[in-house]
């Protein structure tokens, strides 16, 4: 059964392979193959852990990494007790404690490589270059990123597209909108002839995110509009929240669904917050900012979405992503008629900017 789930889990819905995988796991625990059940165990956190699980809300996800620990352990393998903590660096991650969780995947990395662990290694490594480009640090997220892209190419189709994404997603943050644009594009393609969905929902994701940042709201449906299509038709639960959130406010931006997107918008950035996941949180907050900002009745409560923002993403040391939400958040005060304000947070982004040598469109 795991031999069938390594083979087609890029392709097949993932609710199925984990199902499959766990009305096996008592058998397998009888007959006492610790090695191949602490990689049946692997594969059922690491799917679950890419529907949108997280230890605080699956106990089943809870469960497949403290079991993986305690094989780990027992066979005195530390390359089986790295998945257990590449999953909590992975929550780390986008629970806003990006320093923190590049830390424990550095520290990872070179342990799942000794082992051959390709999967784990190639799954470590594109963690990094994300983290890097999220605080702007964008020398270690090339050199990360080009690490990643060579591990990938000995792991699977998969691990190969989530690396090239990766190569989209510095340009993204970096501001170079076009190099974004251009291999989200390429990636998209790939992964829909391949079958990879996952990768196809990231890509179209990413091109949606490019067209945010540019301000076409039209283009950036669309994109998001086939993230969705693919996400359900797949049984696909990645990133859910934040491609369903996104496209929730170009629909409200876009006028086409009355009241019920702005709801939907409130209810992606709640359950961020039950989740923990306050990159997302802080990203659908500045969207749902400059909507707001539009009409003056709630201009105000589009200021202080902005605010917590800034906030989150200064705790989270998120410096792009801080850069436009104070850009957006100084068009917004000067709609307030708050012009010296506004001049303010265009200075603060624009020092930031110069700090990190971003594009003029970051």
């Amino acid at each position: 059964m795991v031999g069938a789930v390594k083979a087609g889990w890029t392709f097949s819905p993932w609710d199925k392979d984990v199902a499959s995988l766990e009305g096996v796991l008592p058998k397998a625990e009888e007959v006492g193959d610790l090695r191949l059940l602490a990689e049946a165990y692997f594969w059922v956190a690491y799917l679950r852990r890419a529907q949108g699980e997280t230890e605080a809300t699956s106990p089943a996800l809870r469960r497949a990494l403290e079991r993986s620990g305690e094989i780990g352990r027992e066979l005195g393998d530390d390359s089986i007790g790295a998945i257990p903590l590449a999953f909590a660096a992975m929550g780390m991650l986008f629970a806003g404690e990006i320093r923190q969780a590049l830390g424990v995947l550095e520290g990872l990395l070179p342990v799942l490589q000794r082992h051959g662990d390709r999967m784990g290694a190639a799954m470590v490594a594109e963690m990094l270059p994300m983290g890097y480009a999220r605080l702007g640090e964008f020398a270690m997220a090339e050199r990360t990123g080009a690490r990643s892209n060579a591990i990938a190419r000995d792991a699977d189709v998969m691990a190969i597209l989530d690396a090239h994404i990766n190569d989209a997603y510095i340009d993204l943050e970096r501001g170079r909108l076009d190099g974004a644009a251009d291999t989200a594009r390429e990636c998209q393609g790939e992964a829909e002839d391949a079958g990879a969905l996952s990768c196809a929902v990231l890509s179209n994701y990413l091109l949606g995110m490019v067209d945010v940042v540019r301000g076409d709201v039209r283009s950036a449906r669309a994109s998001l509009e086939r993230a969705g299509e693919i996400a359900r038709s797949a049984s696909l639960y990645p990133w859910r929240n934040r491609v369903f959130g996104t496209l929730s406010w170009t629909r409200a931006m876009l006028d086409d669904a009355g009241p019920e997107a702005r709801a939907e918008l409130d209810r992606a950035i709640e359950m961020d917050r039950q989740t923990k996941d306050a990159w997302d949180e802080a990203t659908l907050l500045t969207l749902r900012g400059t909507l707001r900002a539009r009409s003056e009745g709630t201009r105000e409560a589009g200021l202080e979405d902005f605010a917590t923002a800034a906030e989150l993403f200064t705790t989270m040391g998120a410096r792009p992503a801080l850069v436009r939400t104070l850009r957006a958040w100084g068009e917004a005060l000067d709609l307030a008629g708050q012009h010296g304000d506004a001049g303010e947070r265009r200075a603060q982004a624009d020092a930031l900017a110069a700090e990190m040598g971003l594009e003029a469109a970051a």
